[in-house]
């Protein structure tokens, strides 16, 4: 019985760090680099702040988003598409070459604020979205009790 139990867990594990680990790649995806499509140095600031632009704009919905105690779940499906778009850019832009220093601290920075901001959705989602919720309840029963 004990073989039968330590079998089946074993399998289960194995599942489970599977899961983990395609979870992780999906959402950290590496920087892809084309032959041939090195973009200059403004197109790349300009793209950059295109993806800041985006990312600020999904950050506002937070406060939109019903229930709010979902925020997480959709930034985190956000995050992966706007990951993937970050990373096709970085590696058009190889930001790595020493002459791309200024670019390569740019993307730095704009990789950390995507960082923080899924900290703050899940942050928003946990603790600040239940109350949000509750709140938007109880105006709905108020606006119910007065008709």
């Amino acid at each position: 019985m004990y073989a039968v139990y330590v079998a089946v867990a074993g399998i289960f594990c194995v599942f489970v760090g599977i899961s983990v680990i395609r979870s992780v790649i999906e959402m950290s995806p590496r920087a892809v680099g084309r032959p041939g499509a090195l973009l200059p140095a403004h197109q790349c600031v300009a793209e950059a702040e295109a993806l800041w632009r985006i990312l600020d704009e999904e950050r506002k919905e937070f406060t939109r988003s019903q229930p709010a105690r979902r925020v997480d779940e959709e930034f985190s499906h956000f995050r992966v598409d706007w990951l993937r778009r970050f990373r096709e850019l970085e590696g058009r832009c190889v930001v790595a070459a020493p002459e791309r220093r200024s670019l390569r601290e740019v993307f730095a920075r704009l990789e950390r604020v995507m960082d923080l901001y899924t900290t703050h959705a899940v942050q928003y989602a946990g603790e600040v979205g239940p109350a949000v919720d509750a709140l938007l309840a109880e105006f709905a029963k108020a606006r119910q009790a007065q008709r």
